[in-house]
């Protein structure tokens, strides 16, 4: 198993837990304008 090599400079997608809102950013973009629930990083694994 290989790890994904982790570029700072490029684009993630981040969701919205409660809404499932989506967003595609270069840095964190803080909470959701709908919940104000805090974006999760959806390259992130929920385990």
């Amino acid at each position: 198993m290989r790890d994904v090599q982790y570029d700072s400079t490029a684009e993630q997608d981040y969701e919205c837990p409660r809404c499932g809102d989506l967003v595609t950013a270069q840095s964190h973009p803080g909470t959701c304008a709908d919940c104000g629930i805090t974006f999760r990083n959806r390259g992130t694994p929920l385990e």
